[in-house]
C-alpha cells in the first residue's frame, strides 16, 4: 500500500499516522517548516485514501481482495 507513494511522502506519512509526531519535530528531521509539513502529510493521506479506495475492497464492499493483488503489486 505504502508503494504507491515516493520516499519522502512515505516518510511523511509513517512520521504522521503511525507515529504520530508533533509537526515540529518532524518538520525539524525532514529540513521543512512545520506547516510545509502539514500541508505534504494531508496531501499524502488524501492520496492514500483515494489509492484504498480505488484498489481496496475493504473501503467499498467490505471484501478483503489483497490476496488477488499481491502480484499485480
Amino acid at each position: 500500500m505504502l508503494q504507491c507513494l515516493d520516499a519522502q511522502s512515505r516518510l511523511i506519512f509513517i512520521l504522521g499516522t503511525m507515529f504520530r509526531l508533533d509537526s515540529r519535530i518532524a518538520g525539524e528531521v525532514l529540513e521543512m517548516s512545520p506547516e510545509a509539513y502539514r500541508q505534504r502529510l494531508s496531501r499524502t493521506r488524501k492520496k492514500m485514501s483515494e489509492f484504498l479506495a480505488a484498489y481496496c475492497g475493504l473501503s467499498g464492499t467490505g471484501m478483503c481482495a489483497c490476496g488477488r493483488r499481491v502480484n499485480y503489486a
